[in-house]
């Protein structure tokens, strides 16, 4: 055999094995019980993105209704410098409804440096961030408080199959319960949950 194949035999191996790896399987299977469960779970996931989904453009309207109100407002005081703080408010905020969101803005539509000193429009633009902040959160709780049902329930299914005596399965439900718990110490955990369900959050109206 010439000397670089003999050379090359080693690197071929490794390359091999590598490969072989890559196509095992991480983890056995979850039993039928248990992917059940986790369907549920994902399935319940994608509804509550699409609840939040089409909740966040009514927010965004009613925000704008808010500083046509305001803007009427001023206007009968007469107050042209505020109308007019107003009205690029208005813009601005419509513009950027159309732009990309800036993913690491919690509210990207209305970021911090965009709120203005005038009382009045400080004060809607406040509201409207702390609606967001709202929602926000309460999709995280509910999407965190799903997993952590799941992982309950996982834990029941480990059980009964243990007393079954299906070892296999068993481990297979205990080691998925694990990994959810895991995930439930991310600080992402809820935008994680998303993302295994396959369901899309928008991250502005």
């Amino acid at each position: 055999m010439p000397l670089c194949t003999r050379a090359l035999l080693p690197a071929l191996a490794l390359a091999a094995a590598t490969l072989a790896l890559a196509q095992t399987p991480a983890t056995a299977p979850l039993p039928a019980e248990a992917a059940r469960l986790r369907t549920t779970l994902h399935a319940e996931l994608a509804r509550q993105a699409e609840a939040y989904n089409a909740a966040l453009p009514a927010l965004a309207e009613d925000y704008l209704l808010a500083l046509l109100r305001l803007r009427a407002r001023l206007s009968a005081a007469k107050d042209a410098a505020a109308v007019e703080a107003v009205k690029k408010e208005a813009s601005r905020f419509s513009l950027a409804l159309a732009a990309e969101p800036d993913p690491f803005e919690p509210v990207p539509e209305l970021c911090k440096e965009h709120l203005v000193s005038l009382e009045a429009l400080r004060l809607i633009q406040e509201e409207y961030v702390g609606q967001r902040t709202v929602a926000d959160l309460s999709r995280a709780e509910k999407a965190c408080a799903l997993a952590a049902q799941y992982a309950a329930a996982l834990d029941r299914l480990q059980s009964q199959l243990a007393r079954d005596e299906q070892a296999e399965a068993a481990a297979a439900a205990k080691k998925e319960a694990t990994r959810v718990r895991v995930v439930l110490q991310r600080k992402d955990a809820a935008n994680r949950l998303f993302e295994e369900a396959g369901a899309r959050c928008r991250l502005m109206p």
